[in-house]
Order: structure tokens, then C-alpha cells, then sequence
């Protein structure tokens, strides 16, 4: 089971992995959609008027929270005993 919400689609109607894609380039179009992730994030930082090192700051700080809650689901997720991220 998956969370949902209003940014996030149901699986169904997720993009999917090409047929035939190889690992590297699934990591590869991973990385690019975490790049311009984080490319969003800066411009909209940048249109509140913040300079660059307000702009790392910010993000280091969102980063370390990203970081905090991933962790705590990753061991949420093996104290139940499961694996592959909830599969």
C-alpha cells in the first residue's frame, strides 16, 4: 500500500518505467527527477529574494529533515518486518 495525497498519484496513474529500460538508466532518470527537484526548490527560494548562501542554508536545512524522516520510516518499516521499502 502506498501514501497518496494530492501531489502524489495513485499508482495507477503514475508514470511508469519504459519497457526495456536498464538499471543505469533507471537510476539515471531517477537522479535527473531529483535534480530538478531540487532545481524547483531553488528558484522558489530564489523568488523570495533569498541570496545564495540563504539559499544552501534553507536546503541543507530541508535536506537534514528529509533525511530524519526517511530514516525514521526506513526503521518503521523493518521493525515490522518488512522489506523492499513496504512491498
Amino acid at each position: 500500500m502506498h501514501e497518496t495525497g494530492p501531489l502524489i498519484p495513485p499508482e495507477e496513474l503514475s508514470p511508469s518505467i519504459p519497457r526495456g529500460a536498464s538499471r543505469e538508466e533507471c537510476v539515471a532518470a531517477w537522479f535527473d527527477l531529483l535534480d530538478a527537484t531540487d532545481e524547483i526548490l531553488f528558484a522558489r527560494l530564489r523568488s523570495q529574494g533569498l541570496n545564495e548562501a540563504e539559499i544552501q542554508s534553507v536546503y541543507r536545512g530541508i535536506y537534514a529533515r528529509w533525511v530524519e524522516e526517511h530514516d525514521r520510516k526506513v526503521q518503521q518499516m523493518l521493525g515490522r518486518g518488512m522489506t523492499s521499502h513496504g512491498r
